[in-house]
């Protein structure tokens, strides 16, 4: 694997696509970036039009939140410019790398970029005391936020990566392969997610 010094690394998907390459963004999208696009298009969210969207009480549990959005994760405190943009729903994602000129990374290009070593990842086993990292300055695409992919399947679409909360014992998102079907239009405050060149 090769690193750019730029926003993207480039990741020879030889499992997948032999001889291919794949640029996938080195970050998750913040919320500043999020913020440009909102500003330049007037795009309103899911969980903006619904008033409400999911904090995650554990790996476990979750509560409905009201006024919950990419603005006010939790409902209440505004979001830094410099964390991952969270609240967003898959239709969410995919509209914002559209403006970008991208798209989503689908499941095996995520795979085949994610460093599955858990002990650089954003990771605190279930325990609520610590938030997420700012996007950039998490060196693991597993951990920190949980990501959509741009997989779908119905009313469906595919999250991949462990989140903040989990660890190896708590949740499955560190084992290659796993992935977890939800709808389309939710979110969470630790679910965002990251573009692909087209």
């Amino acid at each position: 694997m090769s690193v750019e010094r730029s926003v993207f690394f480039i990741i020879p998907l030889l499992i997948f696509t032999l001889g291919s390459c794949q640029r996938i963004d080195k970050y998750e999208v913040s919320v500043g970036e999020f913020a440009e696009f909102a500003r330049a298009t007037g795009y309103v969210t899911d969980a903006e039009r619904y008033g409400w969207s999911v904090k995650m009480k554990n790996v476990y549990e979750g509560r409905v939140a009201l006024y919950a959005d990419w603005h006010t994760p939790d409902g209440f405190q505004e979001a830094a410019p410099d964390m991952p943009v969270t609240q967003v729903s898959w239709n969410d994602a995919c509209a914002y790398c559209e403006w970008k000129g991208k798209r989503l990374p689908t499941r095996d290009e995520w795979h085949g970029a994610a460093n599955w070593d858990a002990s650089k990842a954003n990771i605190w086993d279930n325990r609520t005391t610590h938030g997420l990292d700012p996007a950039r300055e998490t060196p693991s695409m597993v951990g920190n936020a949980y990501e959509w992919v741009a997989d779908e399947k119905g009313p469906d679409a595919l999250v991949y990566g462990g989140g903040h909360l989990c660890s190896i014992n708590t949740c499955a998102g560190f084992v290659p392969g796993w992935g977890k079907w939800i709808s389309k239009d939710s979110g969470t405050d630790g679910l965002g997610f990251r573009c692909t060149k087209k």
